[in-house]
């Protein structure tokens, strides 16, 4: 069988396949565009995809600080208490207090609370302690963090003392409004060593947080704190 003879026989029984040319060079290109353009589109859906839950742990972790936060100042803030078992004339002898006051655009609270938690076995300690929440600023990074400070032992220098750590970090605000029972509303300041709140604890504390959220917007979270102790401890009337 000659040559000649073999093509004409391969055209009559493919046809399409004996006529049919080359990819053009605009062909290839096209497909190339093409075949770029999709790997681009799955490259960055799948690299989005890395970073949800990167972005989910960060929210959610933000959050559950703030409510961490909440949860424990309302728990030690519930058990604050005042005393009447105390020597005005002796300089060192315990001084018990509930006070808030402003410092700038931030509230300041500082009390006596039965809410310290004995972790060393032995230790001197009861669950007496004095607790102090207030704001201050990171000098590294400049954001505002919300301070915890716990004196383990009431001293004769109440609003002081104890060591303090962050309690949350990178607030804007943190606000606490006393209920007034005489007055029938809520104000900012409130001081039990002075002559209109002596010895006298609040039934109800309002506390607001404030912080950024994910999409850098301010968002307040906000609840209230019923105190049980009101009175002065007295065991002398026993």
């Amino acid at each position: 069988m000659t040559l000649s003879s073999a093509t004409s026989r391969f055209s009559r029984r493919w046809p399409a396949l004996a006529n049919r040319g080359s990819f053009s060079l605009l062909e290839v290109l096209l497909a190339s565009l093409i075949l770029g353009i999709v790997s681009v589109m799955i490259y960055a859906s799948f690299a989005r995809s890395l970073e949800i839950p990167e972005y989910v742990r960060d929210l959610q972790g933000r959050y559950q600080s703030v409510r961490l936060a909440m949860s424990r100042i309302l728990r030690e803030v519930g058990m604050a208490y005042l005393s009447k078992h105390m020597n005005a004339s002796n300089e060192e002898y315990p001084r018990y207090l509930f006070r808030v006051v402003r410092e700038g655009d931030n509230s300041r609270l500082d009390f006596t609370s039965f809410a310290h938690q004995k972790v060393i076995e032995d230790a001197n300690e009861s669950d007496q302690c004095e607790v102090g929440y207030f704001v201050e600023e990171d000098r590294e990074t400049g954001f505002l963090n919300l301070m915890r400070r716990e004196g383990k032992r009431i001293d004769h220098q109440p609003g002081s003392g104890g060591p303090k750590e962050v309690l949350c970090e990178n607030i804007v605000g943190f606000e606490v409004n006393i209920w007034n029972d005489l007055d029938k509303e809520f104000v900012e300041e409130w001081d039990t060593s002075k002559v209109e709140q002596f010895q006298k604890i609040p039934r109800v504390l309002e506390i607001v947080l404030t912080v950024k959220d994910e999409f850098d917007k301010e968002i307040r979270f906000y609840t209230k704190a019923k105190l049980q102790l009101t009175t002065p401890l007295d065991f002398s009337s026993l």
